[in-house]
């Protein structure tokens, strides 16, 4: 009863789906929700692509030998998972081929980061 009372209270993003404040929730404590399982693909690539824009944006240290470097590795990343975590967006859209281009490339970007891995901190 009393969840209800402060749902009606809530904005009205919150109050589109009843569950959302327990996804927050569940996102806050574990790291991930049982709705970002869905599109778990997306959701990592959206996820990881953020994080490391944020990174490319207002890092202070860099891997590689200069910050341009840095900077055009992690936009190579940044774009290839951005790509792929729209996948909603563009599906439909794009021949086989080129949707397993991008796959590949998503691919690739997450190899790429798993090089680099140890020298991704700010």
């Amino acid at each position: 009863m009393k969840f209800y009372y402060w749902l009606r209270r809530l904005p009205g993003a919150y109050r589109a789906h009843p569950m959302r404040p327990k996804w927050a929730w569940h996102r806050a404590r574990h790291g991930w929700s049982p709705r970002d399982m869905w599109s778990y693909d997306s959701y990592l690539c959206q996820s990881v692509a953020g994080a490391l824009t944020h990174l490319r944006d207002n890092g202070h240290g860099y891997f590689g030998r200069t910050p341009e470097e840095y900077n055009a590795r992690l936009t190579r990343i940044i774009d290839a998972l951005n790509t792929w975590g729209r996948l909603d967006e563009w599906e439909f859209e794009v021949d086989r081929d080129e949707h397993q281009r991008r796959y590949r490339e998503a691919q690739k970007a997450f190899r790429r980061l798993g090089e680099v891995l140890g020298s991704l901190w700010d």
